[in-house]
């Protein structure tokens, strides 16, 4: 039973007694039961202002969810962008290269294979740091 039946219940104890009692008893008992009901009146108040409370928490709770789930449906598809990209150069379409070949090639025009490996790394990271800063919600002037 929950407290608000028992506190009700002791209320109608009390009008009971009252209407079975002689009138010597009577004046005790209405003042006793007055003070009973606003003590349940108080606590009727208390719970109401709980259970406001708790709808506004609830609320609160599922309106962070949905923010959070839009964040985390944001960054998926932020990773599926970086995941795209990292499939879009199969070994089947672009197979490796002889480096040693191309190094040479680059040597007689006065270049490096590490300098055209350090601009393609370059490139891809500054890729992936773009979609990773638009994701975040930074600034991609960097």
């Amino acid at each position: 039973m929950s407290d608000d039946a028992k506190a009700g219940w002791e209320v109608e104890g009390f009008i009971e007694r009252l209407t079975r009692r002689d009138d010597s008893n009577s004046e005790r008992l209405v003042l006793e039961a007055v003070s009973h009901l606003r003590a349940f009146s108080r606590d009727c108040d208390a719970l109401r202002a709980a259970r406001h409370t708790d709808s506004q928490r609830m609320v609160a709770m599922a309106d962070n969810y949905e923010r959070l789930d839009d964040r985390v449906s944001d960054l998926t598809e932020a990773l599926q962008r970086i995941a795209q990209w990292a499939d879009a150069y199969p070994l089947a379409v672009f197979p490796e290269p002889d480096l040693a070949k191309a190094a040479a090639v680059l040597r007689m025009h006065g270049m490096t294979i590490d300098g055209i490996s350090a601009h393609v790394a370059r490139h891809v990271v500054e890729g992936v740091g773009k979609i990773a800063r638009e994701a975040l919600g930074e600034s991609t002037n960097g």
